[in-house]
């Protein structure tokens, strides 16, 4: 089986033999592509003249190769993918000339996990994420089309980083309203469209006080967070503060503060479905939030595996006594 590199070179110098003919007069480029929490090798190809084009990434196609796919068949598919994708782009450019200031949004990425990709971004810290701007593009049943923007981007619009925030705090919620709803709620619609049997559903769902706080399209919906009022009529609902869990990019899950759990012990739980069932580009945080219902104020509750790690190391041995 063939190592990362090889397998690297092997794509760039046989992948456009498995591209339609009119494909292969394109120029390819194999790039570094900042992606959330990761970098990965990506590929476009590009026709002259072309400002923008889909991107698939040589890691991606690693990974089917090493699931014991055929390296031909890899290819294949690679190919048709990005043709499929290719046609699908149907892309007003314009928000690469003129500040589309309608159109540009906000996320939330995590700031330790993505330095490199900030470096290049204007953006602001909200507890230990980042705040990063996207102009939103286009969209189909299944994803939303949008383009980050950078500093290059920021140059040309003639835009500070207090003004895209202004921007994206109105639009956000105009383009994606939030949505906060009990999760048992959202599980139930989800098992019913795979028409579980309600006697199923009744005894899978077990009564919690859990909330899901995302947008109506749960694609980079926990900056629902950073609009105060949906937690703020949370803790109105609890009547207490709450805890706030990073469940993803995607969404937040929120819980009365007076849960039997400490904030360390739901910290632990993030962090093991972080690493067994969360994807690396869909992680947020390992950390756990307080919201503050008298001071309307949210901050880090939980401490890191390595604080703890640090406070462990501190703590005296106590010896024995005669």
């Amino acid at each position: 089986m063939l190592n990362y590199d090889e397998f690297k070179e092997l794509v760039i110098e046989k992948l456009k033999d498995y591209f339609p003919e009119p494909y292969r007069d394109y120029e390819m480029a194999v790039h570094p592509v900042f992606r959330t929490n990761e970098v990965k090798d990506g590929i476009t190809l590009q026709r002259s003249g072309q400002t923008i084009s889909p991107t698939i990434y040589i890691q991606d196609m690693y990974q089917a190769y090493r699931s014991g796919n055929d390296l031909n068949d890899v290819l294949k598919h690679y190919a048709d993918f990005y043709v499929e994708k290719s046609q699908q782009m149907d892309i007003n450019m314009d928000f690469l000339n003129n500040l589309p200031s309608d159109q540009i949004y906000m996320s939330l990425i995590n700031t330790a996990e993505n330095q490199e990709l900030l470096k290049n971004c204007p953006h602001r810290q909200f507890q230990d994420l980042s705040v990063v701007y996207r102009v939103f593009i286009g969209q189909n049943e299944t994803e939303i089309m949008s383009a980050r923007i950078d500093e290059g981007l920021a140059e040309k619009y003639k835009v500070t980083e207090p003004e895209l925030y202004e921007l994206a705090y109105k639009n956000t919620e105009r383009l994606f309203p939030s949505v906060v709803r009990p999760l048992n709620d959202m599980l139930r619609e989800i098992m019913e469209s795979q028409d579980v049997p309600d006697e199923i559903i009744d005894s899978t769902l077990e009564d919690n006080l859990l909330y899901i706080v995302t947008n109506n399209k749960q694609i980079s919906g926990a900056s629902a967070i950073l609009y105060e009022e949906n937690l703020h009529n949370l803790a109105e609902l609890y009547g207490e503060d709450l805890y706030v869990i990073p469940s993803s990019v995607h969404e937040m899950l929120v819980l009365p503060a007076d849960s039997d759990m400490l904030p360390d012990e739901i910290a632990n739980i993030v962090q093991e479905v972080n690493q067994m069932a969360v994807q690396p580009e869909e992680r947020l945080s390992n950390q756990v939030y307080r919201y503050d219902s008298r001071e309307r104020k949210m901050s880090i509750v939980s401490h890191s595996p390595e604080q703890l790690r640090d406070q462990k190391k501190e703590q005296p041995v106590k010896g024995r006594t005669r």
